[in-house]
């Protein structure tokens, strides 16, 4: 666990800003060109669809809760990709730590599944015993 803990560490360090992010192996410059021209096209078809809902909400009032429904969505949507940024992060780091014992990391292989399962029917019959003993002596 204290080597989860170690990188867990170092992610935090990248990633100290509060947005979502992807890796990229490309250029920073290029992508983020490029996620800006991806943002541009979505934001005019968004804004067309959000006429069209407005439109079909006055022409189909049964409809009025899911059309606000998709339009704060859609709105909601925009403000989320309009404020990423793509950042560059280097695509190999070493990170090493001197550790004074040894590490246990638990799994869970077949023979822990069958002590659990033998400690599991231990306690049934244990319980089924003092359920017997307690039918047989009341007073205990």
């Amino acid at each position: 666990m204290p080597q989860v803990v170690e990188v867990l560490k170092y992610v935090h360090e990248v990633c100290e800003t509060e947005s979502l992010g992807c890796a990229v192996t490309a250029d920073v410059q290029v992508q983020e060109a490029r996620y800006r021209e991806l943002y541009t096209n979505s934001k005019q078809q968004i804004e067309i669809l959000l006429v069209e809902l407005r439109k079909l909400r006055t022409q189909q009032p049964e409809f009025k809760i899911i059309i606000d429904l998709l339009e704060r969505f859609l709105i909601d949507f925009d403000k989320l990709a309009a404020v990423q940024r793509i950042i560059g992060v280097p695509t190999e780091k070493i990170v090493e730590k001197e550790v004074d014992r040894a590490v246990l990391v638990p799994t869970k292989d077949s023979e822990v599944i069958k002590n659990e399962l033998a400690m599991s029917i231990l306690i049934e019959k244990l319980i089924l015993q003092i359920k017997n003993i307690k039918k047989s002596n009341p007073s205990i």
